[in-house]
Formats: structure tokens, C-alpha cells, sequence
């Protein structure tokens, strides 16, 4: 599970880099000098910082497919929005279950705790060995039910990282997609995925490239996708 945590950090890590760089872009661009008689001004060609972008990201940050619906793409932001709730239900749903194996976990460890204080004081030989602190716990360790629990709780916590690994990306993820999709808005680029009788589906790519001697011409690309 470990390696499965490291690759969702470094995709996140992927995804929020190029958004940054995105950002600060606007602010490292020098004006262009234009000559005008004997005097030089200075022409205004750093873009202006696109607001909607950003709160795009924030709103998709804040709440999931908020950012997308505010730009009219509702089925994307529906996909994030079923993608985040199922990570969100899954971890309240694991921490609800870490909580109920660490109460088991306590449980048996009392129980055992108890057997071992009950046999100290019937076996004056056993009651000086576990009489260190590390004897009994390692006497409390071997008993078969402390160590299922224990193996449990141990899942537990792993699927809560998982689970909080997984929301934390689809939340970013959510988030770079309505910022890019904010950026794109304008752009005209159609996109449709056609299905085949074979069961896969051929993804379509549409880009308007104007009038060549007549009606409008476009660009299209086609690539198949099997199941």
C-alpha cells in the first residue's frame, strides 16, 4: 500500500507543479518596448491574472464539482463530484471501523492483562518473571486474541492513509481540472467518444481551422480505445 501512496504523491505533485508555474507566469514576462519618434513606450503585453481560473480552483478545493459547474461543465464535475464522495464515504467509513477494532483491541487486552494478574498471584515463580515490564507485555503479546486485534487495528490504520492518500488526490485533481478547464473555456475544441460494436470506443477530436474555399474546415483526430 506504501507504493501506492508514493505514486499518488508524485501524480499530485505533477499536477499542482505546472498549475504554479501557470500562476507565476504572468508576473516573470517583461513589457515589450515600442519605438515611437524619438521617445520609447512601453506596451502593456503581461496578460491580466484570470480570475476565474483561480477561484475555479478554490471552489473545486472547497467543495467538490463546484468549480466545474461554475463553468457549465456539469458532467465533469459530476465525475469528480461521485469520485470524491466515494473517497470521503469510504474514509469516514474506515475511521468508523478503526475506532470500533481499537475498542476490540482494548477489550482483549484488559482480559489478558487480567488472566496474567490472576496467574502472579497463584505462582509466585511466574509473579517474579512477569514482574518485568517486558516479560509482560511480551507474555500479553502471545495471547492469540491480542494478536488478532492488534493485526486488525494495524489494517485499519493502513486503509485510513490509503483512503486518506486517495481523497487528498482526487480533491487536488478536482481542483487542477476546473483550473484548466477555466483556461480552455474559450477554446474550441470538440470531443466525443463514439462506441464500436467490438464493445470498445473511439474518441473523437474536433479543432475549427476556418474557411478553406468554402464552408468552415476543422481538424479532426480520431483514436480508438479498447476496454
Amino acid at each position: 500500500m506504501s507504493a501506492i501512496r508514493r505514486s499518488v504523491f508524485f501524480l499530485v505533485v505533477a499536477l499542482v507543479l505546472p498549475v504554479h508555474a501557470a500562476a507565476q507566469t504572468g508576473g516573470s514576462r517583461p513589457p515589450a518596448q515600442v519605438p515611437v519618434g524619438d521617445t520609447l513606450m512601453v506596451a502593456d503585453t503581461v496578460p491580466k491574472e484570470d480570475h476565474v481560473a483561480r477561484n475555479a480552483f478554490a471552489r473545486a478545493l472547497i467543495l467538490p464539482g463546484w468549480g466545474h459547474f461554475g463553468l457549465g461543465a456539469t458532467r465533469r464535475g459530476m465525475v469528480f463530484v461521485a469520485l470524491e464522495g466515494t473517497s470521503w464515504f469510504m474514509l469516514v467509513k474506515t475511521l468508523t471501523k478503526l475506532n470500533q477494532a481499537q475498542n476490540k483491541a482494548d477489550g482483549f487486552e484488559a482480559v489478558a492483562s487480567d488472566s496474567l494478574n490472576i496467574l502472579m498471584a497463584g505462582d509466585t515463580a511466574k509473579a517474579r518473571i512477569l514482574a518485568d515490564p517486558d516479560a509482560f507485555e511480551a507474555a500479553l503479546a502471545a495471547n492469540p486474541q491480542v494478536i488478532a486485534s492488534r493485526n486488525l487495528v494495524g489494517s485499519r490504520k493502513e486503509q485510513r492513509q490509503d483512503w486518506i492518500t486517495y481523497t487528498l488526490f482526487f480533491t487536488m485533481a478536482s481542483a487542477v481540472d476546473a483550473y484548466v478547464a477555466a483556461n480552455l473555456r474559450d477554446f474550441p475544441v470538440d470531443v466525443s467518444a463514439l462506441p464500436r460494436r467490438d464493445g470498445s470506443f473511439a474518441i473523437s477530436f474536433s479543432l475549427p481551422m476556418g474557411k478553406v474555399g468554402g464552408p468552415a474546415a476543422s481538424a479532426r483526430s480520431d483514436g480508438r480505445s479498447t476496454r
